[in-house]
């Protein structure tokens, strides 16, 4: 993986922010946080710019609360959110023009810049980027007119002017020679052979993009290293290699994933899927293609546009009339971003496909557009394939003069960028209208070369067939590899299985002792003597099961230990008063003064017994899921509401952002258990007059819940063994509240018995907590 645990800079940022008591240094310091995550986990970019703004509202620091707004549109881009994106960008440009900070109002254009690109705007991005330089010219900011003439470079990589790209790419490169920054030399590295990637000179790109994957590595730059690392992967499968260009898709997609990434998980997918394609394996691709288009729709129209067009590809010979829809499509999307070698090459496809038809003149038309396209770009490969389409429609259309002028180009193209396919296709078309001018010596030049060139095909075809059963055999091998590690955890599974039901029925002997120790204790006030045998007998019976559970479950020990306790005390508090109570020591008055008292202990430890018993439930698999559509907003508030009087007690702020319209697919008694243990949780510790946030969002793809406070927090350590099954955690509350610390392996099972995920977003001593739990949507 491409994913990095340590991060020195982001350790420091958040080590100089516990030391500050300044507040304006907390926002700036948040923010410098919020910026960093950009290049590691976009999910973190968010929490930290709130807390930025939050803090910089209280002493009406603008300038923090633009510099937040700047990261937040960031985070929307990746988000999927292009109106909050744009918003929040233009929002921070307004505050800078306001303040007059030029060196900020050039970062604001630069990022507002990238976001036009990024959704294929070029024009208004390029506009966007020349105000970024007047304003870094101004302010003499190195880093910034790097990073202007870099991304422009970009522009025009995407838009086929390789020239104007690498011009831009050597004045990036000048400018970092006086900024002796590796991360800015990487990306130099980087657009280098992106333009050598295009132009088809395989091995110099691969220099390039190697030496800027390993700098990315070096500096932490995560979400660089993988857009490297992908474009390794698509040399090597442009070279036939098809193993190692798939061991870079799959270990970039998988940090991909780690980071939540989704843009560059879709492009990886898309990129995977062009393997599988050439690998005959056309129903893999397809899916891959698919999901790629679902995941990217609104994020990266260029990205999009690419995985139209494969499924377009695929499509040609199962669906043609399908396949045409596709191609349009991505036409559409190419054509609003001005690609032009894009939509040349799409359009070439889909004159083949018209081609195949029969709609010969559809065809040539098509191939007329994609060759105008072309002009003046120097794209010698594409144009080969344009001119061999011209000629095959005109030929099919009996004009011949048009043929041979289309063929003559296409051949001489083909040569000059030795590309036996189209040589040999186009040696075929001029042997056959040779023929057919009754030049009979000029075909028979032409029909030897056609088969020399096809004989060169041959062993060139047998050697990437090769290439491709050595890549079919391996997988072959992984996926036996794989059959035989889910074996052994199918084994493993049913060992821990019998281990958890012996240990169900041991607990349930404890539970079972625990209600006849409460009904004794009853008992025993009215008839001591009789009370005290009974509960000498059943003493001994109780410390006969447990010593046989203890034999049978030591590894459960610390889970006995905390439930032990938390009976213990409840039932000791209760003997003692009833003894008073009954020996005349307390009044009839007092005892009523302290049955509040005893109905809340009876209470929690009602509720630690309901806990057990769905955890017990769940372990032994009796728990029945019933997933259903609920309405979230309105049990949120119902829970809230369960807690009424010790939230007004302890004075807290408990808000419900949770939309009145946002529903989640999930078992409904795994919803209620789950919100109900983490707000109690964030009750629990929450110091007086804190505040506690209940948000809701819904992705493509999953539907999360988050419960946010600004108590007092947990260790780095605590917060990573939370959700940890086989260590079970409990904490005294900010009121001396006590917990089991069952209540979170109650929430990690049942969530995950739902297919959904628990975890904490972040928590820090004195700074607050916020989990996070989604499952996924409901699916057609």
């Amino acid at each position: 993986m491409f994913a990095f645990n340590q991060h020195p800079k982001i350790d420091s940022l958040k080590t100089e922010l516990q030391k500050t008591a300044s507040k304006k240094a907390k926002v700036d310091l948040f923010n410098e946080i919020s910026y960093e995550y950009i290049y590691i986990k976009y999910d973190s970019i968010k929490p930290n710019a709130e807390k930025a703004i939050s803090i910089a509202k209280q002493i009406k620091y603008e300038i923090g609360i633009a510099d937040a707004q700047k990261n937040l549109a960031v985070y929307y881009y990746f988000d999927g959110n292009r109106q909050k994106s744009f918003k929040s960008i233009n929002q921070a440009i307004s505050v800078y023009k306001y303040k007059k900070d030029t060196a900020k109002i050039a970062k604001g254009y630069n990022n507002l810049a990238n976001l036009y690109k990024n959704f294929g705007l070029f024009k208004e991005s390029l506009k966007a980027y020349d105000s970024a330089i007047y304003f870094n010219t101004k302010v003499k900011s190195n880093q910034g007119l790097f990073n202007n003439h870099y991304n422009i470079g970009g522009i025009f990589l995407k838009q086929g002017d390789l020239d104007e790209a690498l011009k831009n790419y050597n004045v990036a490169k000048e400018i970092n020679q006086n900024l002796n920054d590796k991360g800015s030399r990487a990306s130099v590295y980087s657009g280098f052979g992106l333009v050598y990637l295009e132009k088809g000179k395989f091995d110099s790109a691969t220099v390039f993009l190697d030496k800027s994957l390993k700098i990315f590595k070096e500096v932490g730059r995560t979400r660089d290293a993988i857009a490297m690392a992908n474009n390794l992967g698509d040399i090597a499968r442009k070279k036939d290699n098809y193993l190692s260009s798939i061991r870079y898709f799959e270990e970039a997609l998988e940090s991909a994933r780690a980071i939540n990434n989704p843009r560059m998980e879709a492009v990886l997918l898309l990129n995977l899927a062009n393997n599988y394609l050439e690998l005959n394996d056309d129903e893999k691709a397809l899916k891959l293609y698919q999901k790629s288009a679902k995941i990217i729709k609104g994020i990266d129209d260029f990205t999009y546009a690419a995985a139209l067009s494969n499924i377009a590809l695929v499509l040609q010979d199962k669906n043609p009339k399908e396949s045409l829809r596709y191609f349009d499509k991505s036409n559409a999307v190419y054509k609003k971003m001005n690609s032009k070698p894009k939509l040349a090459n799409n359009l070439n496809n889909k004159g083949n496909n018209q081609f195949k038809l029969g709609h010969y003149q559809d065809s040539k038309n098509t191939y007329l557009k994609a060759k105008k396209l072309l002009t003046n770009l120097n794209l010698d490969y594409l144009e080969s394939s344009t001119f061999l389409g011209l000629s095959n429609a005109s030929l099919a259309l009996n004009q011949l003069d048009s043929a041979q002028t289309y063929a003559d180009k296409a051949f001489k193209l083909a040569k000059k960028t030795q590309a036996l396919s189209e040589k040999a296709e186009a040696a075929q078309l001029l042997y056959k209208l040779a023929k057919l001018n009754k030049n009979y010596k000029t075909s028979l030049e032409y029909l030897e070369l056609h088969r020399q060139l096809k004989d060169s095909l041959f062993n060139q075809d047998k050697s990437r067939e090769l290439g491709k059963l050595e890549a079919k055999l391996e997988f072959k091998n992984l996926k036996e590899q794989l059959q035989l590690e889910r074996n052994q955890e199918t084994v493993e599974s049913e060992l821990k299985l019998n281990l958890r039901r012996n240990f169900i029925i041991g607990l349930s002997i404890i539970l079972i002792g625990t209600i006849i120790i409460i009904i004794l204790l009853l008992i025993l006030k009215k008839n001591q003597a009789k009370a005290n045998q009974q509960l000498e007998s059943y003493s001994k019976e109780i410390e006969l099961r447990n010593n046989k559970l203890q034999k049978l479950h030591t590894q459960k020990n610390r889970l006995i230990s905390i439930i032990s306790h938390d009976f213990r005390q409840p039932l000791t508090n209760l003997d003692q008063i009833l003894s008073f109570y009954l020996t005349n020591k307390i009044s009839k008055e007092e005892f009523d003064q302290w049955l509040p008292e005893i109905k809340h202990k009876l209470d929690s430890t009602q509720n630690l017994i309901s806990n057990l018993l769905k955890w017990a439930k769940q372990s032994i698999n009796e728990f029945q899921l019933n997933k259903t559509t609920i309405g979230l907003h309105d049990l949120t508030n119902s829970i809230i509401n369960d807690f009424k009087d010790i939230i007004e007690s302890k004075k807290l702020k408990v808000i419900n952002q949770v939309s009145t319209n946002q529903n989640i697919y999930i078992d409904k008694n795994t919803l209620e258990l789950c919100l109900r243990n983490l707000i109690s949780n964030a009750i629990k510790f929450c110091e007086k007059e804190d505040k506690i946030i209940i948000t809701a969002s819904k992705s493509v793809t999953h539907t999360r819940v988050c419960i946010e406070d600004t108590g007092i927090g947990m260790s780095k350590q605590t917060a990573e063994k939370l959700f940890d099954s086989d260590d079970i955690i409990s904490a005294i509350g900010t009121s001396q509240e006590k917990g089991s610390g069952i209540g979170a392996v109650l929430c990690k099972s049942f969530i995950e018995e739902n297919d959904g995920n628990i975890w904490v977003e972040y928590s820090e001593p004195n700074q607050g907590t916020k989990i996070c739990f989604e499952v996924p949507v409901k699916t057609s």
